[in-house]
């Protein structure tokens, strides 16, 4: 496929969430550019960001993150939010997005790479399975949107930080209250990851790799971070 035939980046945005079968089949021979998409997702979870520290106070924000603190250690990390301010939070956050989302990307391409060595399926290139990495993870667009939608429409202050997302598992069906067995874990759970499951299951399947081996691959991101965040 050459450049002048290679579909759009609407097409290829529209195809990812619309016919992620279609997407797939072209996808290595296509090789769709990941600097729009991903500058696309950063920007949208900066934007979640900001909202969401916006909508409360300064205080509001460092009771909702001194909750898991010791009871000793609360007033010096008090002080150390105090010292930043609420200014300095919402850039942290800003740069912190900036600089781990490109990471987890490139350390999950990675694992592609490695499980497509392993596999014996095509052998692709990291850059073939950065690209992978990815437009699989566009529906954070969805989480992104329906977080900016989450936060206006709540009590500001209301929200905790790991439940911000309309499509969260926990806050859309389970419920379970902070502090109770298995909050983190579901609450680091998001619908929309399962999207992003299924376009990296088609993407390998169109590698030739087997679904069942293609669904434990494809879900090693997610299992790695809800475990991260859930301890």
């Amino acid at each position: 496929m050459t450049e002048s035939t290679s579909p759009s980046f609407i097409k290829n945005l529209s195809d990812v969430f619309a016919n992620p079968s279609a997407f797939s089949q072209r996808f290595f021979d296509a090789k769709p550019g990941v600097i729009i998409p991903l500058v696309l997702m950063i920007t949208a979870m900066m934007v979640v960001q900001y909202v969401y520290l916006s909508s409360m106070t300064f205080d509001e924000f460092i009771a909702l993150n001194l909750r898991e603190v010791e009871p000793a250690a609360r007033a010096e990390a008090r002080q150390g939010m105090q010292m930043l301010g609420q200014t300095g939070i919402i850039a942290m956050g800003m740069v912190s997005i900036a600089i781990i989302m490109p990471i987890v990307m490139a350390l999950t391409a990675l694992v592609y790479m490695l499980a497509n060595r392993i596999s014996g399926t095509t052998e692709r290139g990291y850059v073939d399975w950065f690209r992978a990495s990815v437009w699989s993870s566009l529906p954070v667009l969805f989480l992104a949107v329906g977080g900016v939608v989450n936060v206006l429409i709540s009590e500001p202050g209301s929200i905790d930080p790991m439940l911000i997302s309309l499509t969260n598992v926990n806050g859309l069906i389970l419920q379970i209250p902070f502090g109770e067995p298995g909050y983190k874990l579901w609450s680091a759970l998001d619908l929309t990851s399962f999207w992003s499951i299924f376009i990296l299951f088609s993407i390998l399947r169109a590698n030739g790799q087997s679904s069942v081996a293609a669904v434990i691959i494809a879900a090693i991101p997610m299992a790695v971070g809800v475990a991260i965040q859930a301890i």
